[in-house]
């Protein structure tokens, strides 16, 4: 019975620990006294069959999203493959986001929006906004790279000739 209990007691604490990330409230949550939970939930995590139901549990999370090396490649191909052009319109407005190809989404890092310059368009001096909108891209050529790696285009510029160096008495390295 003390085994049931205690299997639970790790499940409790295990699933906690997952959420937060502090061992303290995993092992509040598992039921240990409040003066132990910081001690008991270190030496929980030391347990080998803890570390053990951790990492199926981040297993079966991680199983459970359908992350394939398909899917991974496919994501760094957008990125390597987008082109700014297709944000703009032939005379070069921004196009409205959900115009824009899931390529192009996807390599978007950042937008900011500019609002703080003015500027007149009329004899009475008006001031109207000007809004500046910047885009900057994740890195094409970190997506490229990666994506020439996984096919191998480097290894024929890597296979370099080993030399023997010869050191102290004769000893080859």
């Amino acid at each position: 019975m003390r085994n049931e209990a205690t299997n639970i007691k790790h499940d409790l604490f295990v699933t906690e620990y997952q959420k937060t990330g502090n061992v303290t409230k995993a092992a509040l949550a598992a039921g240990y006294h409040p003066t132990s939970a910081a001690s008991s939930g270190s030496r929980l995590l030391k347990d080998p069959r803890i570390q053990a139901l951790i990492k199926s549990y981040k297993d079966k999370a991680f199983n459970n999203l359908v992350i394939t090396e398909e899917a991974i490649l496919a994501e760094v191909a957008m990125l390597a493959f987008s082109r700014i052009t297709d944000m703009f319109t032939v005379d070069g407005a921004i196009k409205p986001y959900q115009d824009w190809p899931d390529g192009l989404k996807a390599a978007i890092s950042g937008i900011e929006v500019d609002d703080t310059t003015k500027i007149t368009l009329n004899e009475e001096y008006d001031l109207v906004p000007v809004y500046i909108k910047k885009f900057k891209l994740w890195s094409k050529s970190d997506a490229l790279e990666k994506l020439m790696k996984n096919r191998g285009m480097f290894d024929k510029d890597n296979q370099q000739k080993s030399a023997k160096i010869t050191v102290g008495y004769g000893e080859e390295i």
